[in-house]
């Protein structure tokens, strides 16, 4: 460890030290200061901490907008943090969704641990495995469906399971769309990405939730909960963590 090494790590221990013996955000913020200042994590993961309403991260980031009051446009702030993300927040969910049967089980944790192999090391040999693994889930939901006349929530896995491996053409396609507001009609211009169309997945997946039998069904509290305790430690962990 060369001597510029040795001290840049002893001030981040002093400032860990500090802040684990206050507890107050403003100490945490000092010690995320220095370590965005020595690049681990960078500032724009940092940010997404941020977003997510850390109180250190806030303050180290300058960060003050309000938290997006729809669900959909909270889930569509997290595009700019890209498919990792979006991946992570749909993996996030999966322990919400009710039981799928012990049968059908094996099915869910194959698609789920692909899709999660695939988002880690993003090969040719991955992709063709979580492809076969939700091509199965998705036979598994069309007879389960067609036997039981339900839905069956398999269906959140399956969206999940999309999201971490969302492809679009390598053409962005580009949508307009045009809404009513009170000054008039506003046009939107989407670019649908790869972030874009993972999104759509978390989004679907979380509208398939309340399939099935729960014993307390999620409320869109328990949905922004979770998504927060799985992306902030991976936000804040830098380069320790994967940034595909």
């Amino acid at each position: 460890m060369t001597v510029e090494a040795k001290r840049v790590d002893e001030k981040l221990r002093e400032l860990e030290r500090a802040w684990r013996a206050s507890g107050a955000a403003e100490d945490e913020a000092a010690l995320l200061r220095e370590r965005v200042r020595v690049g681990d994590p960078d500032e724009h993961r940092l940010a997404l901490a941020a977003y997510l309403g850390h109180p250190a991260a806030r303050i180290t980031v300058d960060f003050d907008e309000p938290e997006p009051a729809s669900l959909e446009d909270w889930i569509r702030g997290l595009e700019p943090w890209g498919r990792a993300a979006a991946a992570r927040a749909g993996f996030a969910l999966a322990p919400l969704a009710a039981p799928v049967g012990e049968r059908l089980q094996p099915l869910v944790d194959s698609a789920l641990g692909t899709a999660i192999a695939y988002l880690e090391n993003a090969g040719r040999d991955q992709l063709a495995a979580a492809d076969e693994a939700q091509q199965a889930l998705a036979m598994a939901l069309r007879r389960h469906e067609l036997a039981s006349g339900t839905l069956w929530p398999g269906r959140v896995a399956h969206s999940i399971a999309r999201a971490a491996t969302a492809r679009v053409p390598d053409r962005v396609r580009v949508i307009e769309t045009t809404t009513e507001t009170p000054d008039g009609r506003q046009t939107r211009i989407i670019r649908k990405t790869q972030t874009y169309s993972a999104l759509s997945d978390v989004l679907e997946a979380i509208a398939w939730l309340p399939t099935g039998h729960h014993d307390v069904a999620p409320t869109e509290s328990d949905i922004r909960n979770t998504i927060r305790r799985a992306l902030v430690p991976w936000a804040l962990a830098g380069s320790s963590s994967s940034s595909t």
